[in-house]
């Protein structure tokens, strides 16, 4: 309130930035999002996504099941090769939950317009939790078995 305003011209005042402000709302929608960003933004999330990501998610793959191969033999019955067996294990279902979530960011450029509401569940209420549970067990599995060792 300004000297001299009474309770009720305060209170125009108000009134009159709110609907101000709510004839310019100030909203991110996803239309939006195309003319706010970089320019440079989708061909560095072509590459990183489209690109590099597979790659990596490719040689983490083929890696891990090579492993399992060889730890899965008769000669590989120790404790210490069962651990490292449920570290491949793992680390193979964080990089297999990664998968949706580089289509996700690739394709529908992080704006959730889902086709059913299964994908949508996942998204929502899945994913963070399935790859960031499998990148927990193994930290907890090598605390364990290097605490375990000493």
């Amino acid at each position: 309130m300004q000297v001299g305003e009474t309770s009720s011209g305060a209170q125009d005042r108000a009134h009159t930035m709110n609907a101000t402000s709510a004839e310019n709302p100030r909203l991110c929608l996803p239309d939006d999002l195309e003319v706010l960003e970089d320019p440079r933004t989708p061909s560095l999330r072509r590459i990183s996504y489209g690109i590099i990501l597979p790659t990596i998610c490719c040689f983490g793959i083929v890696g891990n099941v090579l492993n399992l191969l060889v730890l899965t033999r008769r000669n590989m019955r120790g404790t210490a090769y069962i651990y490292m067996r449920g570290y491949s294990t793992a680390a193979l279902l964080a990089i297999l939950f990664c998968i949706p979530f580089a289509l996700r960011v690739f394709i529908h450029k992080d704006t959730g317009r889902w086709s059913n509401w299964t994908q949508a569940f996942y998204h929502t209420h899945l994913e963070l939790f399935l790859g960031n549970g499998c990148l927990g067990m193994n930290l907890k599995r090598l605390e364990h078995f290097s605490t375990r060792s000493r």
